[in-house]
């Protein structure tokens, strides 16, 4: 029919005199016209297409189209991480290290990791990074592809290279070396934040991740953080390490005045910084201690209790401050292979999960495992009931961070058979008396 309509035939056999086709030839016509049109795709898989084959050079183009709300939107990092792992020691100047593994190149990045957890979970996602026009940046647009992680570049001057991160990793530690790039750069648009509004007015959350590699996403976060609140969304802020080590920015935000994350993820290495550096700390000139001594049993081992009293005095005293502060409305942090714990401004309960005993030949790469926390942790949120049981979003960080130790690669596929398997080891901590409760989306106004 579409082949009788360009040629104005009709559907009865037309006079050969007239220059019509008929028979054989009108049906291999029609056949080869249809196989000629190229099949259309999905608005959003077309929508998906364009963004991830343009570099940041086409900001403007990609800005104008029109891509489906999705149930988080990441603002965070992302590098290509040069990955060498298992390794016995760190290097020393003038000496040369041998990598028992092959070295790989894997993608990388606070956001772009919490993104695909997030996305491999079931959940709609959008990440917006900042990503130079480069192989390393086509390696990382690929990467979150394959997750189902639409990309949205962040503004970024002309010529930036896309971040990269030496990561040198054994079992007991590991270290970087970065060049942060194009993450250093770029900062959030009248757009980017618009585009926040919008998640937080449909019920999504907004992540921020890798607060502390992005010094020009800093200037703008509480409006950020104030415009998913006004429209009635969820937030959370994930500061990871400041190379820096100066842990300024956070000082600003405030649950009074709207610019603050409802919920703050950190380590415990990290919270003990942001709340030594809190301006609440400087007036009233205190710090936080490393508590009190530990006492070990007969077989020189601190017992669960021991660490679970003495990490909690800690834990309250830094994540007190930061409450009290304004900081975040919600605090929480994890501690390596000691519980995991969270604390709201709303209830004086603290909610706790001690993560599972790994095996040795179960703990490959401890690199991105915070990532994985976070992603597990945020699966409970952007959903219709608001109220999150704290518990068990603490014993899914847990098992997705623990999971995440038995992978290569901070942003790397994880097994969900092992992922359930290691939350159904995670018990209630000694002492919990009911799942603790908080709320992701107030009710009250900012000004309240």
């Amino acid at each position: 029919a579409l082949a009788q309509e360009v040629l104005g035939t009709s559907s009865s056999v037309q006079d050969h005199s007239r220059g019509s086709l008929c028979g054989p030839q009108r049906t291999w016509l029609n056949i080869s016209f249809r196989l000629a049109q190229p099949r259309p795709l999905h608005p959003q898989k077309a929508a998906l297409q364009v963004v991830l084959s343009r570099g940041p050079e086409s900001m403007a183009a990609q800005t104008a189209i029109t891509l489906p709300v999705p149930e988080f939107l990441v603002i965070g990092d992302a590098f290509l991480d040069v990955q060498c792992g298992g390794l016995a020691q760190l290097p020393r100047w003038d000496a040369d290290e041998l990598v028992p593994r092959p070295i790989e190149f894997l993608a990388g990045g606070g956001g772009l990791n919490t993104a695909c957890h997030l996305a491999r979970a079931g959940r709609r996602v959008e990440l917006r990074c900042a990503l130079g026009d480069d192989d390393a940046g086509a390696k990382l647009r690929s990467a979150a592809a394959n997750a189902g992680v639409v990309v949205v570049p962040l503004a970024a001057p002309a010529g930036a290279a896309t971040g990269v991160c030496i990561v040198l990793s054994g079992q007991s530690d590991r270290a970087f070396a970065t060049h942060r790039g194009a993450v250093a750069v770029a900062g959030l648009s009248d757009a980017d934040i618009e585009r926040a509004r919008e998640v937080g007015a449909r019920g999504g959350h907004v992540h921020v991740a890798g607060y502390y590699n992005m010094p020009a996403v800093r200037a703008r976060v509480g409006e950020l953080f104030r415009a998913v609140r006004e429209a009635g969304g969820s937030s959370s802020l994930n500061p990871q390490w400041d190379a820096d080590e100066r842990w300024d920015g956070i000082c600003e935000l405030s649950v009074a005045a709207g610019t603050a994350p409802g919920v703050l993820i950190c380590s415990y290495s990290e919270m003990l910084q942001l709340a030594t550096c809190d301006v609440v700390t400087r007036l009233h000139g205190t710090t936080i201690t490393e508590g009190p001594r530990l006492d070990f049993d007969q077989s020189g081992q601190q017992s669960l209790r021991q660490r679970l009293d003495a990490g909690r005095a800690r834990f309250q005293q830094g994540v007190r401050q930061l409450l009290d502060a304004g900081r975040a409305r919600c605090v929480v942090v994890t501690h390596g292979e000691n519980p995991a714990r969270a604390l709201s401004c709303d209830d004086e309960r603290l909610a706790c999960a001690v993560p599972p005993d790994l095996e040795p030949d179960a703990l490959v790469d401890a690199t991105g495992a915070g990532d994985a926390f976070a992603a597990g942790f945020l699966t409970k949120f952007a959903v219709r009931d608001p109220s999150i049981d704290l518990d068990d979003a603490l014993r899914t960080g847990c098992a997705y961070g623990a999971a995440c130790c038995g992978v290569v690669g901070a942003s790397a596929a994880l097994d969900p058979s092992r992922v359930a398997a290691y939350a159904r080891e995670i018990v209630p901590s000694p002492g919990q008396q009911g799942p603790v409760s908080w709320s992701a989306r107030p009710r009250r106004p900012p000004s309240q």
